[in-house]
């Protein structure tokens, strides 16, 4: 922001300014801990390619762009491993936190349940996403869905305090 209001040529122009709000979103890792964890990722699931990426950034300007109205939001992104959750305010991203509970969490609760591998699990859970598993089949997952939503539940409410702790309650 320029002068408290949003300019979307501040680069090219010969504005001058007392006060700028900036927001930079950077993510730093040292290539020792990226080595590290990549070396166990490959001896455990031994993947093709493993891709670093930061998501939180994308969801936000997606959502303000999408939505340019609403200047105060929170973005949910459900990844593999965990559900980032950014706190927006002002069209700024000011807080954001991450719950250790994603689409993987969920697949492997079937996985044990049903004692299957992880790739039938996947597949009992696409059969109950898209309503195609028989009924007895389909309330078993739903009873294994229902528990795993209610612990990232859980998860999620232990984040919402540290939240509003650094944000404000009127804002979450």
């Amino acid at each position: 922001r320029l002068q408290g209001d949003w300019s979307s040529d501040v680069c090219s122009s010969d504005l001058k300014a007392n006060n700028i709000e900036m927001t930079m979103f950077m993510g730093v890792v040292s290539k020792k801990i990226i080595n590290a964890i990549e070396k166990e990722i490959e001896s455990l699931l031994h993947p093709d390619k493993i891709v670093h990426h930061s998501f939180s950034l994308i969801a936000y300007r997606t959502i303000t762009d999408l939505f340019p109205a609403d200047s105060n939001s929170i973005v949910f992104d459900v990844t593999g491993e965990v559900t980032d959750i950014s706190i927006i305010q002002d069209d700024v991203v000011v807080r954001t936190a991450s719950v250790p509970f994603g689409r993987n969490t969920l697949v492997r609760a079937i996985a044990k349940e049903k004692k299957a591998n992880n790739n039938i699990a996947l597949s009992l859970l696409h059969l109950y996403a898209n309503e195609n598993a028989e009924t007895k089949l389909y309330t078993e997952i739903d009873a294994i869905v229902a528990n795993a939503r209610s612990k990232w539940k859980a998860e999620i409410d232990k984040i919402i305090p540290e939240l509003e702790n650094k944000i404000g309650r009127a804002h979450v």
